[in-house]
């Protein structure tokens, strides 16, 4: 495992947050819950394709961490990032009663870092998610 501390410095504000690298997900539990999150829900978020090579490893991870963990999969593909698919999200989240404190897991490569940071963003003004990307692209993308 290997891991970098980023620190942002803005006036009247600092904060920071912590990359890791790994090969597997066998320690995603671990590394979330050092994040000491008050979620009590997590959703993960990911594509057909990615559903189906990892979803079971990560819901597995999670599952001990949450009282409840959904899941929200839309079908692969560049077309499918838009507005159409977000507000798909957010009939999902709004089904399952995902409040303010709870959490998003961005599960695959650039589009869904894409739409699941816009919509974690934008649902009930700005609610948390973390990146798990599984592509080379949406890791540099998950550390702008």
């Amino acid at each position: 495992m290997k891991s970098l501390l980023v620190k942002q410095e803005r006036p009247g504000e600092s904060f920071s947050y912590e990359i890791v690298w790994k090969e597997s997900f066998s320690d995603l539990g671990t590394e979330v819950k050092k994040l000491q999150l008050p979620a009590k829900k997590a959703c993960i978020v990911t594509d057909s394709t990615v559903a189906e090579l990892y979803l079971e490893p990560v819901r597995r991870e999670l599952e001990p961490l949450f009282e409840k963990v959904t899941v929200f999969v839309f079908p692969a593909g560049e077309e499918h990032k838009n507005l159409k698919t977000v507000q798909k999200l957010y009939t999902h989240l709004i089904e399952e009663k995902f409040e303010r404190k709870d959490i998003l897991f961005a599960l695959g490569g650039g589009v869904t870092g894409d739409l699941t940071g816009y919509g974690a963003a934008t649902y009930l003004r700005g609610i948390d998610f973390v990146q798990v990307p599984t592509t080379l692209l949406a890791q540099v993308d998950s550390s702008i």
